[in-house]
C-alpha cells in the first residue's frame, strides 16, 4: 500500500493491479481535481530495471501533448519509490466495448482514426509504443479516444519513426526479450526484429480487424502458436466474419496487417487519411442491423478456423473489477498472452 499522502495528492483508493505496477485513485488537493497514480507493487520495489523501467514510462509519456494521448502530470519519488501522476480517464476500454460484439463501420473507423492521430504524435518524437492494444485504448462517454500505457515504450534514434532506422533501447538493452501483447505484435516484434513506427500501425490493423469483425485476426492456445500465425497466417478479411463490412474497411485493414513493412502504411498520417476519408463515406446513423450477432452458418465456420471461443477475447483489464465500471484507469493487467521483458 501507498502513503495516503503523495507531496499534495491524496490517495482514495486503489483501483487495480498487475504485474507491473498499481493504479490509485487520488485528489489533487491544490488544483482540486481526480488523478491517477501508478506505482511499482511492493515486489519489484527493489528491481532497478523496472523502477527505470517506470521512468520511462513517464518520460516518453510527458513528451506527447494530444488529445488522444493520456496526459502525464508528473513524476514523484519519495523514499524509495517513484510515482506517475497521470491524468484520471474517465469511460471504457476497447476491450470492453468489442466485447458487446462488434463495433458499427463508422465507429470502427472513427475510433482506429483517433488511435492513428495519436501515433504520428508518438511518432514524431521518435517513439515506438509496442503495446497498441484494446486493454490500453479508452473510449470516453463522448467518444473521445485515450491511448494508455507507455510501459512498453521505446525511443529509436532519428527524428522519424516511419523510417527503418536502427533502433536503440533505452531499457530493455541487457535483458531485451519478445515485448508485447501476443495477439496485436507486428511480425517484427514476434521475431524480436528491429522496429520502427509502422509495427504500431500493424497492430492498430489488429484492433480495426477486431472492431469490424469481432474478433482478433490472430488466436491461439499459447504465445508460441499466436506468434506463428503474426508471421505466416494472412487471416481472411474482416467482411466474411461480418457481412456489414464495407470492402473499404476490408481494404485498410489487409494493408496495416501486410507481413512486409514496405508494402504496409508508412505513416500514421497516410493511415489515418484513409481512415477518416473512409469514415466519412459511413453513414452518421447506421440502422440497426438485428442479426450483426447472429452471423451465418459460413461466417461462423470461417470464424472457427482463426480462433475459439475460449481464445476470442483477451481477458479484460481493471475496469471489470471496478464497482463502477464507467470509471476505468490505464491499463495495467496483463493477459496470459502478454509477455514482457
Amino acid at each position: 500500500m501507498i502513503p495516503e499522502m503523495i507531496s499534495h495528492y491524496r490517495v482514495i483508493c486503489k483501483l487495480g493491479e498487475g504485474g507491473m505496477g498499481e493504479v490509485y485513485l487520488a485528489e489533487d488537493t491544490k488544483l482540486h481535481r481526480k488523478v491517477a497514480i501508478k506505482s511499482l507493487p511492493a515486489k519489484l520495489l527493489m528491481d532497478k530495471k523496472a523502477q527505470k523501467r517506470l521512468v520511462i514510462e513517464a518520460q516518453a509519456a510527458a513528451q506527447l501533448d494530444h488529445p488522444n494521448i493520456c496526459a502525464i502530470h508528473e513524476q514523484l519519488e519519495e523514499g524509495d519509490r517513484c510515482f506517475i501522476i497521470m491524468q484520471y480517464v474517465e469511460g471504457e476500454t476497447l476491450s470492453e466495448r468489442i466485447r458487446r460484439g462488434p463495433l458499427a463501420p463508422r465507429e470502427s473507423l472513427d475510433i482506429a482514426a483517433q488511435i492513428a492521430d495519436a501515433l504520428a504524435e508518438v511518432h514524431s518524437h521518435g517513439i515506438v509504443h509496442r503495446d497498441i492494444k484494446p486493454q490500453n485504448i479508452i473510449i470516453t462517454p463522448l467518444g473521445r479516444v485515450k491511448v494508455l500505457d507507455f510501459g512498453l515504450a521505446k525511443i529509436v534514434r532519428g527524428e522519424s519513426v516511419s523510417e527503418n532506422a536502427g533502433v536503440t533501447s533505452l531499457w530493455f538493452t541487457d535483458f531485451e526479450a519478445i515485448v508485447g501483447t501476443a495477439p496485436y505484435m507486428s511480425p517484427e516484434q514476434a521475431m524480436h526484429a528491429a522496429l520502427d513506427g509502422r509495427s504500431d500501425l500493424f497492430s492498430l490493423g489488429t484492433l480495426l480487424y477486431e472492431c469490424a469483425s469481432g474478433k482478433p485476426p490472430f488466436c491461439g492456445c499459447c504465445v508460441a502458436e499466436i506468434c506463428s500465425k503474426v508471421i505466416h497466417l494472412d487471416p481472411p478479411p474482416p467482411s466474411q466474419l461480418n457481412r456489414w463490412v464495407p470492402p473499404g474497411v476490408d481494404r485498410i485493414t489487409l494493408k496495416a496487417l501486410e507481413k512486409r513493412v514496405e508494402l504496409r502504411y508508412q505513416s500514421a498520417v497516410e493511415l489515418m487519411s484513409d481512415l477518416r476519408e473512409m469514415r466519412d463515406l459511413q453513414p452518421e446513423d447506421p440502422s440497426s442491423h438485428h442479426d450483426l450477432l447472429r452471423p451465418t452458418a459460413a461466417q461462423s465456420a470461417i470464424a472457427l478456423t482463426i480462433t475459439d471461443d475460449s481464445q476470442q477475447r483477451p481477458p479484460a483489464f481493471l475496469g471489470a473489477a471496478l464497482r463502477d465500471p464507467s470509471w476505468v484507469m490505464p491499463a495495467l493487467s496483463r493477459s496470459p498472452q502478454s509477455v514482457t521483458a
